[in-house]
């Protein structure tokens, strides 16, 4: 029986020598292979300074800390969270992957990349760390104008206090936060220039009233 599998060495010389497949330098491969590596560690650094930049927009906003407030302040977290960013990160990733998979396509047997995607987030966060250190997130500061709903929640640091109600300063403006809830204010718990996160409803007819059903107080930032 005749075998319907000729030899592919065989078949491969035979279009060589028909000149039906030219060879590539290897200068070429080594270029191409410079040239991914190159791109991979650009994706790298630039996934770090997506994730630097998203360490200071939650850091300037605090907004993580309304999570201790219950599904309410989940909620606002949800709603202020910059998805700009994290798409940016998530590109960043797909990217890499896809770097890293044309790389073993020149070196072999290289490591398997399904586990590249933990190795890019250790990395980009390390590096995103240090660059938060550095102050480049505060340097580049970013595009996206996401902030903490105003509607049903706030953010200011505290100017004054009584019985019922408590005097924040929100972007510049002083505002009167009526606390709705049953207990007495703790007068050990609030300090002037920390800060007051508050869930409830702003007034409809005065901007600059704030009826608070839930409250955390009171932090450095």
């Amino acid at each position: 029986m005749k075998d319907k599998n000729p030899n592919i060495k065989e078949r491969v010389m035979k279009s060589i020598k028909e000149k039906k497949v030219t060879m590539r330098s290897r200068l070429v491969f080594v270029l191409e292979k410079i040239g991914l590596e190159s791109a991979l560690v650009g994706t790298i650094i630039l996934g770090a300074l997506i994730i630097s930049i998203l360490f200071y927009f939650l850091k300037k906003n605090g907004v993580l800390k309304f999570i201790t407030l219950g599904i309410p302040g989940i909620k606002v977290v949800l709603l202020t969270l910059p998805y700009d960013y994290i798409a940016l990160a998530i590109a960043c990733i797909i990217l890499a992957i896809y770097f890293a998979n044309q790389i073993e396509l020149f070196c072999g047997n290289c490591t398997q990349t399904n586990r590249f995607v933990v190795y890019f987030l250790i990395v980009s966060v390390i590096l995103g760390v240090f660059f938060g250190i550095l102050g480049v997130g505060d340097f580049l500061k970013g595009w996206s104008k996401k902030d903490i709903p105003r509607e049903n929640s706030i953010r200011g640091q505290i100017q004054s206090f009584s019985s019922k109600e408590v005097i924040v300063r929100e972007d510049g403006r002083l505002i009167r936060i009526f606390i709705e809830s049953p207990e007495p204010i703790g007068y050990n718990l609030y300090e002037e220039g920390k800060y007051l996160r508050a869930i409830g409803i702003r007034d409809l007819e005065n901007d600059n009233l704030f009826h608070a059903h839930m409250m955390r107080c009171c932090d450095e930032y």
